[in-house]
């Protein structure tokens, strides 16, 4: 088992203070794809055909997209031409500095998918703000922790005092800095939700209690959801499948 086709799965996610405007707001978070291995370009634009009759608002890449450079832009590629209507945005993976990071900023550069690497936007949609951020990769940093404080607490400095805070964040490890620092929603990856499932989390969650490793979470009035990915490393997956989740936003 293990190399079924992706899921599409919806997660909705409910706040407090979500401005009206923003319920029912819909985001695509694709990570994880290692597009090159295993999986292709043609697997991504076979889920994305499949959405086109009801498409997402917003399309988030939250790295490890493709481990060859040609099949990263052919994705770049098949994102931009879905045109969601909010956008797509992207941050950068583990993955994207080993297989040459100085092949893969190009091709984001070249694409009109806006890579935030320490970065934020704001996005109009009515008479609310989606503010999103996107912090870079540790990989070659130093420990991900105190690199994510930083990092995290400099974007949210840049956030309008009534938006709503969207952080795309490779590695979960980041979702307490972004709940301390207001973000009201962190997305990310990374981890594959180890592959393996107990009870709808990682295996490596119920035994080991390692968290964030796969699902939806919550820390005050912050939410993180961390997707299983798209792809994987290495073709077996058991009672943790591959997905695309579609994370729709509600107030309550």
């Amino acid at each position: 088992t293990g190399n079924e086709a992706t899921q599409v799965v919806h997660v909705p996610l409910t706040f407090r203070d979500l401005p009206p405007s923003l319920e029912g707001l819909r985001i695509l978070n694709l990570s994880d794809l290692h597009l090159g291995l295993g999986r292709t370009a043609a697997d991504l634009s076979l889920l994305l055909d499949g959405l086109r009759a009801d498409p997402p608002d917003l399309v988030v890449l939250t790295g490890d997209v493709a481990d060859k450079l040609e099949e990263l832009e052919a994705a770049l590629g098949l994102v931009t031409a879905f045109a969601p209507r909010l956008g797509v945005y992207a941050a950068l993976g583990n993955h994207e500095y080993l297989n040459d990071i100085e092949q893969m900023l190009p091709a984001y550069r070249r694409s009109s998918v806006r890579l935030l690497v320490n970065e934020s936007a704001s996005v109009a949609v009515g008479d609310a703000t989606l503010f999103l951020a996107g912090v870079d990769d540790p990989v070659f940093i130093g420990p991900a922790r105190p690199f994510f404080e930083r990092s995290i607490a400099d974007c949210a400095a840049a956030a309008p005092p009534a938006a709503f805070r969207l952080l795309l964040c490779h590695r979960p490890e980041g979702f307490e800095p972004a709940a301390d620092n207001g973000f009201h929603l962190t997305l990310s990856g990374h981890k594959h939700g180890g592959q393996i499932g107990l009870l709808g989390r990682s295996i490596f969650e119920v035994v080991l209690g390692i968290p964030y490793l796969w699902g939806s979470y919550r820390r005050g009035n912050s939410r993180l959801y961390t997707t299983s990915g798209f792809g994987h490393w290495f073709p077996f997956r058991l009672n943790c499948p591959a997905e695309a989740p579609i994370l729709t936003l509600k107030r309550g």
